[in-house]
């Protein structure tokens, strides 16, 4: 083969690279959507009857019982049929179960049933898009996952913020089902389109013993920085869901901040978010992961530590200006401001870095064929293994305040890091230990 042929099959192929890549992006943006909406129609649903906060509740449980029944299951049919064609039947059953959504309509009893129908069947889809990374970015996994996150909070926001209201206003609940099967009807043709076009992995349709629990636990045993990244998805699932409960009434009830200045803080918590994504999808590399998750999980601990501790200082001040130690100024709420749009701005950083550093590594380090039980399996543990923190956390918000949930958590980051930290330096020391040996005897 000539140059100029060669030239032309390697533009060839980066062309078809870019057009499966944006097809893929595509997709993800389109479900984001779809998933918008009929989150929201199922907010609708399991509301609607007198006993709204029992159907609610129900409706939240259920959306995250599809990993724990059948995540790993899930995972095992995606790489017997390959990610491609796993995306490709999650979308076709997503779009099915939106659909049988018209027929729960003025059924609120059904919300429950409806919710955890879509969260099993989403257990094909999502680990799907995960496992397909490897396969779109030979190398670049970073600022694959980042995009998306991007596109998850992003186009999932205006679905459900934005277009589910203008829905819902025109044509009610109805209409609402109508337009995510619509978006779900576009995701069906574009991810048929990447079974087509994308290889199925051989490893994923020969390999006959299924990575299941004790195999997916054995690669994290094995690999230290798979550990350290399912680890910290886990505690940043854990951490974001109880501040989500807890900020607002900290910032409430314990700082006293104003409307205007809790928009404020938020802001500068999505800021941070953006600017963690941007940095970590083009710095980020499964050589480079493993040191950001340190200091993601360093720095959220300290910003919730300097949250309460903060709380704690104010009240104290406010105490001693009551009795004449202290003037007003001295304790002004503008310090509890600074602290908290401080820590608002690092937490934003760190729930943005960490899940494009874990799954950076997860990508690259997970063995080849397996991608789809790595993913879900890690989200069935990331699931059954948040339950009783967030529990716990939520009783404490409402019975000893959020500055004790957020200190529980605070607590449970430290010995997360504890823990892991000892176990790398073992793991550096049973490397090493066989490298030296030889070299002392030698010596001596």
């Amino acid at each position: 083969m000539c140059h100029s042929e060669a030239v032309a099959d390697h533009r060839h192929a980066t062309k078809r690279g870019s057009v499966l890549k944006y097809a893929f992006f595509a997709s993800r943006g389109s479900s984001q959507v779809g998933q918008g909406l009929f989150l929201a129609v199922l907010v609708l649903l399991g509301g609607g009857a007198d006993t709204s906060a029992i159907g609610m509740s129900a409706t939240l449980v259920a959306l995250a019982g599809g990993s724990i029944l059948v995540g790993v299951p899930s995972g095992i049919l995606i790489d017997r049929i390959g990610a491609p064609r796993a995306l490709f039947v999650g979308a076709v059953l997503r779009f099915l179960v939106i659909v049988a959504a018209a027929a729960t309509i003025g059924r609120a009893e059904l919300g429950p049933l409806l919710a955890l129908a879509y969260s099993m069947v989403s257990q094909v889809f999502s680990p799907s898009e995960l496992a397909l990374v490897r396969t779109l970015t030979q190398r670049g996994a970073g600022a694959a996952h980042a995009t998306l996150i991007a596109l998850q909070y992003g186009c999932q926001g205006a679905g459900m913020l934005l277009l589910a209201p203008l829905l819902h206003r025109v044509g009610g609940v109805p209409l609402m089902i109508a337009g995510a099967a619509a978006t779900y009807v576009l995701v069906v043709g574009i991810s048929g389109f990447l079974a087509w076009r994308l290889p199925v992995l051989p490893a994923a349709v020969r390999r006959r013993s299924p990575l299941a629990w004790a195999d997916t636990l054995g690669y994290l045993r094995r690999e230290h920085d798979a550990a350290y990244a399912a680890a910290l998805l886990t505690f940043a699932e854990i951490a974001t869901k109880s501040l989500a409960v807890a900020l607002p009434v900290y910032f409430r009830d314990d700082l006293g901040l104003s409307p205007i200045e809790v928009g404020v803080v938020a802001g500068l918590g999505a800021l941070g978010a953006l600017v963690g994504l941007t940095w970590s999808g083009r710095a980020l590399t499964s050589v480079r992961a493993p040191h950001a998750l340190r200091a993601v999980l360093v720095v959220s601990i300290g910003s919730m530590l300097a949250l309460v501790g903060l709380a704690a200082l104010l009240i104290e001040a406010a105490e001693l200006s009551r009795i004449g130690v202290l003037t007003h100024a001295t304790y002004s709420m503008d310090l509890g401001m600074v602290v908290a749009a401080l820590a608002a701005l690092m937490l934003g950083l760190c729930t943005s870095i960490a899940p494009v550093g874990a799954r950076t590594i997860l990508s690259e380090t997970a063995p080849a064929g397996t991608q789809g039980r790595i993913f879900a399996t890690q989200s069935a543990l990331t699931d059954v293994l948040t339950i009783a923190p967030l529990m716990a956390a939520g009783a404490m918000t409402g019975t000893a305040g959020p500055r004790a949930s957020m200190a529980l958590i605070a607590v449970l980051g430290l010995l997360l890091f504890a823990g892991l930290e000892v176990r790398r330096i073992r793991r550096s020391r049973e490397v090493l230990e066989p490298v030296l040996e030889p070299a002392f005897v030698t010596a001596q």
